[in-house]
């Protein structure tokens, strides 16, 4: 589990990339360009479809809701 990246928000044009460091034995999240002062910190969950976002992560996304295929 990972607390404060489940805390950020999944955005098409996300700010952030994390990833494991086996040096540092644990997550760490860098900036992928300069974030402003109050800017939503945001990353990924990779291209899925909703069913695989319900399933694995509890919600789906809004604009693709007419596509789930249960």
């Amino acid at each position: 589990m990972v607390p404060l990246a489940d805390m950020l928000n999944a955005a098409d044009d996300y700010n952030t990339n994390w990833s494991f460091d086996n040096k540092r034995g644990g997550f760490v999240i860098t900036a992928k360009r300069d974030i402003a002062l109050g800017e939503e910190l945001t990353d990924t969950y990779g291209q899925k479809d909703n069913y695989s976002f319900f399933l694995f992560y509890g919600f789906i996304l809004n604009d693709e809701a007419k596509n789930l295929n249960f």
